[in-house]
């Protein structure tokens, strides 16, 4: 009977090294590079509004958002980047690195010090993001490794193959392809450049406002706009503007929602539509107003709540719109969910768009629309707002079915161990305690196909 114990007790140990062997191996893998299949559309705007959301959608007061809610394609779009909640500077950052990043100003419950965005300074030959060094500083820190500027270094690296590719078609009397001057990224608006510049902080074009789009876009196929405007950015909302979460290394995902109240936590917020709200809403949906009737029939549209404008976070709205692009969903193979993508994705859907390699520093993947013949407005903001409240419901009881999960699972897993390797009367036991504890992960996803979350509680 000793032995046999020993066999099976070296038989698990085998077991626990191979295992653990494979998942280090799976997690060391790098990522890998995405080659491009050739331009969908001659370029891409990319509107980002800090704060968008579903309740921003309205016929009357919004139409240019309804609109484009109708007739094009749609998703709920999760920024989550450090913290349970991200902030403007953050957002930005990642939308131009393709992977989490976060900003240098403090992540205060009302992100008021990251969406105070200063202008790019002028080099002379272009333009700069000023400080650029200590964006590069701080990111060094986290665990992404995000690669701030990604994305204009992904367009120049284009540009600059499609060079070598003529010069070698030049030397062996072939036909040379034409260069593309506008393989780059432009910028409007503060909180683009932070987007829109390369690994160096430098930015291809910066404008400060839209009455230079069309510029913009005669000079690069890529065009971020800010219209500076962040919805649900009032003062008298969450005055606590002194924490800044990002250093604490605490948990934060309890900032701002109900189970803090306003006395223990100045950062909550209450969500209600107010006049303030509605007022920034007009204002951004103006500017994409702008932005459309500047917008050539050969380009697309996309329009994001590219952060939150305070704590809690919440999923937001991604709008995209353009030739070949079909009325209905959005999904992304970073999701693998019907109607779910990253803001990460948004990078990795610029470059596609343009024809531009993606490369492996970018997380995103590009999005994939799913046709809906039946798609109206109002179906997409009804399944985007049902979609952001099951997300929000599921983040406050997720954290404390695994942690409860795990502790039992472990308990579980070391009490079927010891069965197994004891008396032979127990392992009947052993495989009835495993058999039963298996159904709990399957009955926890079983439990979140009803929509429990629209329920009153």
């Amino acid at each position: 009977m000793t032995q046999a114990r020993e066999r099976a007790r070296i038989r698990w140990a085998r077991w626990a090294a191979a295992a653990l062997a494979a998942l280090t191996a799976a997690l060391a893998l790098p990522g890998t590079a995405h080659a491009a299949d050739g331009p969908e559309a001659d370029g891409v705007v990319i509107v980002g509004v800090p704060g968008l959301s579903w309740s921003d959608l309205d016929p009357d007061a919004t139409p240019n958002l309804w609109d484009l809610a109708g007739t094009g394609a749609s998703a709920a779009m999760s920024v989550r980047t450090l913290g349970s909640w991200t902030c403007p500077e953050a957002g930005w950052l990642s939308l131009g690195a393709g992977e989490r990043a976060g900003g240098v100003a403090p992540r205060d419950a009302q992100c008021e010090a990251q969406s105070a965005l200063p202008s790019p300074g002028d080099t002379g030959d272009g333009w700069a993001v000023e400080d650029w060094d200590a964006f590069i500083d701080v990111n060094s820190a986290y665990n992404y490794g995000a690669r701030l500027g990604s994305l204009a270094d992904a367009l120049a690296e284009a540009a600059l193959a499609l060079e070598t590719a003529a010069a070698e078609a030049e030397a062996d009397g072939e036909t040379a392809p034409e260069p593309n001057p506008g393989s780059c990224v432009a910028g409007i608006g503060d909180g683009a450049a932070l987007a829109a510049a390369d690994t160096e902080g430098r930015i291809t074009y910066w404008a400060p406002g839209l009455d230079s789009l069309p510029d913009a876009m005669a000079a690069c196929d890529v065009v971020i706009v800010d219209p500076g405007v962040v919805i649900g950015d009032t003062a008298d909302n969450a005055p606590d503007t002194s924490t800044d979460y990002d250093q604490l290394g605490e948990d934060d995902t309890e900032v701002g929602t109900d189970a803090t109240s306003a006395e223990d936590d100045p950062g909550e917020i209450e969500p209600e539509t107010d006049p303030v709200r509605t007022a920034a809403a007009k204002a951004a949906a103006t500017a994409i107003g702008q932005v459309r009737d500047h917008l050539p029939d050969t380009w697309r549209l996309i329009v994001a709540g590219v952060a939150d404008a305070s704590a809690p976070g919440s999923l937001h709205p991604v709008l995209y719109s353009g030739p070949g692009i079909e009325p209905g969903g959005l999904t992304s193979r970073t999701t693998g969910r019907d109607g779910y993508i990253q803001l990460t994705d948004l990078t990795a859907t610029a470059l596609a768009v343009v024809g531009a390699d993606i490369p492996a520093t970018v997380a995103g993947a590009p999005v994939t629309v799913l046709a809906d013949p039946d798609h109206t407005a109002a179906a997409a903001v009804a399944r985007g707002s049902d979609e952001t409240a099951a997300s929000a419901a599921n983040a406050d009881v997720s954290p404390n079915f695994y942690w409860t999960l795990s502790f039992v699972g472990v308990a579980v897993m070391l009490l079927a161990a010891h069965l197994v390797v004891g008396p032979d009367r127990f392992r009947r036991t052993a495989r009835t305690v495993c058999i039963a504890f298996s159904a709990v992960p399957v009955a926890g996803i079983a439990a979140g196909i009803p929509p429990w979350w629209r329920a009153d509680h």
